[in-house]
């Protein structure tokens, strides 16, 4: 085909009718041409792009920065506008929709210097609408309603023409005054009921830090759980049962606060690290709650009540007590298990009489596992009192046959009242101390050794050979 000359279309006659036939050589001219443009147009938008990207993040950079530079800048600029017209100042003006209600206060306040007072009004009415009233500190919320009231009735009084709004604002002040009244009551109650009498007597002050501590712990941690807000209760039930009556010897003597103060600081240290385990364990309250109410258990069980318990262990040691195993602890064990399981059950299906009882005496038998435990483990170390013995010039006598060990069989010889002792001497024979259950004396142990063989005979010999035993 020459160059320049476009190609012939071909038609050709068929079934259907008169049909086009393409040339190959157009057909492939097309293809190409087609390609080329899709190549221009990528090679547009790897140039175009990039710029129109760069463009943007300058943009969104300077949006971000001009207002940062004239809000810092606004001190020590002159207070004129930019431009000739006004325009709002945008940047320092605090949005309306953000209003509290001690913005909508003052707002009245000023529209009713101004002597604006259809605006002083609505103000006062939007800030009564933005009140918060505090669960714990509803008595706030009402005095906030009641200050309302009375600017909105003086607002009245000085317009003028509007006694009846000006009286039913009055009336509505008055109830609100009533709600104060009532709440502040409450709150002084509880207050009373929750504060933590025995420390704050012995710091001197509800704001110490150490009250604060505890008061955080319970408030902060314990409470905020449904196991602990049911622990509570009891423990607040047993805790101001005698609280009040130490708080008022400590506050009227105090000369005894630096004892108090030292009796008091361990109890200061378990609450500390109660509140270590509950934060460790704080991705499920129920379970952090449960392992401090344990852990606080046991370490007071330690601190106050183990010293006790080990002294009385002693004291019955040196009057004869053999002592006791860790194996007779098992009632209390199982008894603790069971209590644990019921507190669990009661956290689990919200039953809170028996959640209160349960953890109750959880904490009991954390304190009675744990010390008896310990004391008796521990008992058949100390107050051991040795063995009295009766000597015959040399030779001991402690109720054994000292060659082979077994004891002397303590029914052998009939007791006698009154008869010569080891060293021969007429005396009471009950001065050496029993050595049986039966009240055998060792004395008459060594009287029945001698008893057959005369023992003034044998007086001042200390040969094993010279001492019969009896059958």
């Amino acid at each position: 085909m020459k160059s320049g000359v476009l190609p012939r279309k071909k038609y050709s006659a068929g079934t259907t009718g008169v049909t086009r036939e393409e040339d190959p050589a157009s057909s492939g001219t097309a293809r190409e041409g087609f390609k080329r443009f899709n190549v221009l147009l990528k090679n547009i938008r790897c140039m175009i792009l990039p710029k129109t990207r760069a463009i943007a993040v300058l943009a969104c950079m300077l949006l971000l920065i001009i207002p940062a530079c004239f809000a810092a800048s606004a001190d020590s600029l002159p207070a004129v506008p930019l431009i000739g017209v006004g325009i709002p100042d945008i940047l320092q003006e605090k949005s309306k929709l953000t209003y509290t209600s001690e913005d909508f206060e003052k707002e009245g306040d000023k529209a009713s210097e101004r002597g604006n007072y259809d605006d002083a009004v609505k103000y006062y009415d939007k800030a009564a609408e933005k009140v918060v009233f505090d669960q714990d500190r509803k008595s706030e919320g009402f005095r906030t309603l009641m200050q309302l009231a009375n600017k909105k009735a003086t607002v009245y009084r000085i317009w003028g023409g509007h006694r009846q709004e000006e009286n039913a604002e009055i009336l509505l002040s008055n109830s609100y005054l009533e709600q104060v009244r009532k709440e502040t009551e409450k709150e002084k109650a509880r207050d009373k009921g929750l504060a933590c009498l025995i420390v704050t007597a012995t710091f001197g002050s509800p704001m110490a830090g150490e009250v604060q501590l505890v008061r955080d712990f319970r408030d902060g941690s314990l409470v905020q759980s449904y196991t602990g807000s049911r622990f509570m209760p009891g423990f607040n039930a047993w805790y101001y049962s005698f609280s009040p009556r130490v708080s008022a010897y400590i506050n009227g003597h105090p000369q005894i606060k630096p004892f108090m103060q030292a009796f008091v600081t361990p109890t200061l240290q378990i609450v500390l690290l109660a509140q270590a385990c509950y934060s460790f364990l704080s991705f499920n309250k129920e379970i952090a709650t449960i392992a401090a109410i344990l852990v606080g258990s046991a370490l007071y069980g330690l601190v106050y009540i183990f010293p006790p318990a080990m002294a009385a262990a002693w004291v019955a040691r040196r009057r004869g007590w053999n002592g006791g195993g860790i194996r007779s602890m098992w009632p209390a064990a199982v008894a603790w298990i069971v209590l644990l399981l019921l507190m669990v059950a009661g956290t689990v299906f919200s039953l809170d009489l028996l959640t209160t009882i349960a953890s109750g005496l959880v904490v009991v038998a954390t304190i009675v596992l744990v010390v008896g435990s310990l004391t008796l483990g521990l008992s058949r170390y100390v107050g051991k009192k040795p063995a009295r013995q009766c000597r015959n010039n040399g030779f001991v006598f402690s109720g054994r046959d000292h060659l082979t060990g077994t004891r002397i069989p303590s029914g052998a010889l009939p007791p006698a009242p009154e008869s010569p002792d080891c060293n021969g001497a007429a005396s009471p024979l009950r001065h050496c101390g029993d050595i049986s259950p039966s009240g055998t004396t060792e004395a008459e142990q060594c009287t029945r050794a001698f008893g057959g063989a005369g023992l003034a005979a044998r007086r001042g010999q200390s040969s094993r050979e010279n001492i019969s035993y009896p059958e």
